[in-house]
């Protein structure tokens, strides 16, 4: 920390928020909301809000907001759900009591600096520590307020929101594009698997040349019988191509259940519902895990005989645009999620070339689906070390590392520069000044 620089607490430099007199409310007043779920916690920005009238609002809507207050959510704090209110919109608007309010004293704290503070890896980890609660792990407003923060002069200040803002707007268009080609790969690896099956073939339904199961159904009653513990497989650890095995729990079974569920080698493995773009999830099993077993919500597809289908080709088949647009249309939906079931599995309609060529094209599918995974390797590893670069960015920013020394000097020339310390003492005078005020008033 530089010499002109200061320690304080945050309840030191945020102004005291107005909560809301219900009673005192005109009923049929309209009132915009924000409560957690109106902040993207990926981007930290308000994206939307709800509205009620003072009749029919939730009890949680209790806190008076402006601009340039920050809403920082006291729920889950390592989610990071916090947004600095930056539009005239939400002006003497309400929040939610799921919120602390950091609101800085507008003469000594340059805006977005808290705002910065709060997303900062440090601030966030002291407060993680201090939640309490199992369903809502949550931390108290004064536990908010009790944590320390490193104070600048108001003119360093400025600077360092100003170079972290600027950081920011180049790492996110980094990212953007980052993201954008991510998004070309998967068109691409769709478009390589819609080639690959595009010949003219016999169809087979998937129940004519596989063994199509269903997993085990976890709760089941097992008192007093013979149980052993097996791992399993969940929905999570099927991805679309591949196997999520970073997790993999055991659940109890029946002895005679390892017989029933056992994962055999390129067994093909299908989830029953997920996000409408990954239902199915075509995946071989390549006995990863010993005497694994699946649950009720994934079904095994064995081939009959791998001399006539190969179950790589199978699955690729089940990834491909045909095979997504037959569970697409045939499964059952909600608004965010699908599902199927075993009997329209069974009816999936399989084209079916001799061996020969079957493996063919999974060969020509793998060549150039293994550079795509190659490129998204890379893109993966390059988004980790954008989000570490920007916490970096925020750790050299509060450590007094982030400005070069001429851009300090030039902070120090500024009219308004003093040092934090005097800053600091002009809050705890003003107050005492509102204080011997509302002493005279009683």
């Amino acid at each position: 920390m530089r010499e002109d620089w200061t320690e304080c607490t945050l309840g030191e430099i945020c102004e005291k928020t107005r909560k809301v007199k219900r009673k005192e409310m005109p009923l049929s007043k309209n009132i915009k909301y924000l409560d957690i779920g109106a902040i993207d916690n990926v981007s930290n920005k308000i994206v939307s809000h709800k509205e009620y009238s003072w009749q029919d609002a939730p009890s949680r809507a209790q806190q008076i907001i402006k601009k340039g207050d920050v809403l920082f959510s006291t729920v889950r704090t390592y989610l990071k759900n916090i947004a600095i209110v930056k539009s005239e919109e939400y002006e003497n608007e309400i929040c939610s009591s799921g919120f602390t309010v950091l609101r800085r004293r507008k003469s000594i704290i340059a805006s977005g600096y808290i705002f910065y503070f709060s997303l900062s890896t440090s601030f966030l980890n002291s407060l993680n520590k201090l939640q309490t609660g199992t369903s809502y792990p949550a931390v108290r407003a004064k536990d908010v307020f009790a944590q320390n923060i490193p104070l600048p002069p108001l003119p360093t200040q400025r600077a360092i929101v100003s170079k972290i803002e600027s950081l920011f707007t180049l790492l996110d268009s980094s990212i953007t594009d980052l993201k954008r080609a991510q998004a070309q790969l998967k068109i691409y690896r769709q478009a390589v698997l819609k080639k690959a099956f595009e010949g003219e073939y016999n169809f087979f339904e998937l129940k004519e040349i596989a063994h199509i199961t269903g997993g085990v159904t976890k709760g089941r009653k097992l008192e007093g019988k013979e149980t052993i513990e097996l791992p399993y497989l969940r929905v999570a650890n099927v991805q679309d191509g591949y196997l999520d095995l970073s997790l993999v729990k055991m659940i109890e079974v029946l002895k005679t259940d390892l017989l029933k569920y056992k994962l055999e080698y390129e067994d093909v493995l299908f989830t029953e519902g997920g996000d409408r773009d990954k239902l199915g999830r075509g995946t071989v099993w390549k006995n990863e895990v010993k005497n694994c077993i699946h649950q009720n919500h994934i079904f095994r597809a064995r081939v009959n005989d791998k001399n006539e289908l190969s179950p790589y080709y199978l699955t690729y088949f089940a990834q491909s645009p045909f095979g997504k647009g037959y569970f697409f249309k045939h499964g059952k939906h909600t608004t965010n999620l699908a599902s199927i079931n075993k009997t329209i599995l069974s009816s999936l309609p399989v084209p079916l070339p001799n061996i020969r060529i079957q493996l063919e094209i999974v060969k020509q599918i793998e060549s150039r689906l293994s550079v795509c995974d190659k490129v998204e390797e890379s893109i993966v590893e390059s988004l980790k070390k954008a989000q570490a670069l920007r916490q970096s960015i925020l750790k050299k920013a509060f450590e007094g590392k982030l400005l070069t020394e001429a851009e300090v000097a030039k902070c120090k020339a500024q009219s308004d520069y003093e040092p934090a310390s005097v800053l600091l003492e002009r809050i705890n005078a003003e107050k005492m000044n509102q204080i011997s005020k509302i002493k005279k008033k009683v």
